[in-house]
């Protein structure tokens, strides 16, 4: 159903309170709406928390914020980030996931 879904959309814009004619995208990827990416990559949320390395604020770990297919790491030194690197390399092969090297910046 998602396979069909996602093949079959219909964009359009919307600019100053008028909407475009509906049109289809041929190329590109369409972003998966939260609800479906949070749930997708629910396991590695967990496990990269679970590592205990990152930012600690008022008891907490902060160590991953993830928004559409975005995914932000945070550590405090390089061994940290090498973790959590670790734990996102394992858990992405897993999921059968791949990252986009060339939109990864640190």
């Amino acid at each position: 159903m998602l396979s069909y879904w996602y093949s079959h959309q219909l964009m359009c814009v919307r600019w100053h309170n008028r909407t475009s004619d509906s049109f289809r995208v041929s190329n590109g990827t369409r972003h998966l709406s939260p609800f479906l990416f949070a749930s997708y990559i629910r396991d590695l949320l967990k496990a990269l928390l679970s590592e205990r390395v990152g930012c600690h604020i008022d008891g907490r770990v902060i160590n991953v914020l993830a928004h559409a297919d975005d995914l932000v790491l945070f550590a405090p030194s390089w061994y940290g980030m090498q973790r959590l690197l670790d734990v996102l390399e394992a858990q992405s092969h897993d999921m059968n996931m791949s990252c986009n090297a060339q939109k990864t910046v640190w």
